[in-house]
C-alpha cells in the first residue's frame, strides 16, 4: 500500500496551539494592564469544560495566524540572511541572500541577527549558519540532480534549472518515491514550524513588555510621579529575548534538517533507469 502523507500529527496540533496559546495569555495580561480587566472578562460565563474548549480553539486559530505571519517575517528573514539551507548545502549559487529592501523587512531582519549575536555569545560559533557538504557527496547529488531533470525531464538548460527553484521538484519526488524518509519529512516540519512559531510568539511578547514600559514612563511624565524601576519587567523582557534567541536557533536547526533529509532522500532514492524505448534504440544502433 503506498504511504501516504498524513496532514495532521501531534507536532502540528501543538505547533499551532502553544504559541496560539501564549499570545492569547499575554493579550490577557495586556488588557488587564490597561483595561484592569483580563481575557476572562471577555468570555461568557460558560461551564469550566466550555471555557477550555473555547480556548483551546482560539488558541488552535490563533496559532494558524501566528503561522501565516511568522513564515513571512522570521523564516523570509533567515533565507535573505543566511540563504536557503539546501542551496547553501550544494553550494548552489545564488544561495538567496538578498539585502531587506523596505523598513518592515529591515525591522525583522534587525530582531533575527540580535538573536544570531546572542546564540553566538552562548555557543561560540555561528549555529545558524549553514556548512556546505563535504566535496564527493556534493558531487553525487548534482550528478542526480542533472541526470534527473535531463533524463527524466528532458530539460536542456541545466544551469537555469540549478540558479531556480528545484527544490520542491525533488520534495515531490521523495514523497512520491522515498516512503521511508516521509515520517521524518513531515515530523521535520512540523518541528521547524513549531520552534519559527513559537520564537515569534516570544517576540510579540518581548514588544509587549516594551510598550507596556513605554506607557509607564509616559505616564510618569505626564503626571509628574515618580518613575521606578522594576526588577521583575526588565528580567521577563530579557527572558522573552532569551527564549526567542533559542528558539530562532531550533528553527533553524529543524529548518537545515527538513532540507538536508530531502537532498539525502532523493539522493539514495533516485537513480536514472533508461526507459525501454531507449534501451531498444541502443540495441539497433550497436
Amino acid at each position: 500500500m503506498p504511504t501516504k502523507q498524513n496532514p495532521f500529527s501531534i507536532y502540528d496540533f501543538l505547533g499551532y496551539l502553544i504559541p496560539g496559546a501564549i499570545l492569547l495569555l499575554s493579550a490577557s495580561g495586556l488588557l488587564s494592564i490597561f483595561n484592569n480587566q483580563s481575557l476572562d472578562h471577555y468570555i461568557p460565563d460558560l461551564p469550566a469544560t466550555y471555557q477550555a474548549a473555547t480556548f483551546l480553539a482560539a488558541a488552535y486559530i490563533a496559532g494558524h495566524v501566528i503561522g501565516i505571519v511568522s513564515s513571512f517575517s522570521i523564516e523570509k528573514s533567515y533565507i535573505r540572511l543566511n540563504g536557503y539551507p539546501s542551496r547553501c548545502f550544494l553550494k548552489h549559487e545564488p544561495l538567496g541572500t538578498d539585502a531587506p529592501k523596505t523598513k518592515m523587512e529591515k525591522f525583522w531582519d534587525l530582531h533575527l541577527k540580535v538573536a544570531q549575536t546572542v546564540c553566538g555569545a552562548i555557543l561560540g560559533n555561528n549555529s545558524y549558519a549553514t556548512d556546505a557538504l563535504k566535496a564527493p557527496i556534493v558531487q553525487i547529488i548534482n550528478t542526480k540532480l542533472e541526470f534527473y531533470f535531463s533524463k527524466e525531464h528532458k530539460s536542456s538548460n541545466l544551469e537555469k534549472i540549478i540558479q531556480s527553484e528545484y527544490f520542491h521538484h525533488i520534495y515531490h519526488y521523495c514523497v512520491e518515491n522515498a516512503p521511508n524518509h516521509l515520517s521524518k519529512i513531515q515530523n521535520y516540519v512540523a518541528l521547524y514550524g513549531l520552534m519559527r512559531n513559537t520564537a515569534f510568539t516570544c517576540l510579540i511578547a518581548f514588544w509587549l513588555i516594551i510598550v507596556e514600559s513605554f506607557t509607564q514612563i509616559v505616564h510618569a511624565l505626564f503626571t509628574s510621579s515618580t518613575l521606578t524601576f522594576s526588577t521583575p519587567r526588565l528580567i521577563t523582557g530579557s527572558a522573552a529575548l532569551l527564549c526567542f534567541s533559542i528558539l530562532y536557533l531550533g528553527f533553524v536547526k529543524f529548518y537545515k534538517r527538513y532540507s538536508l533529509e530531502i537532498i539525502m532522500a532523493f539522493s539514495v532514492s533516485y537513480s536514472y533507469k533508461p526507459k525501454a524505448h531507449e534501451s531498444f534504440s541502443k540495441k539497433i544502433l550497436s
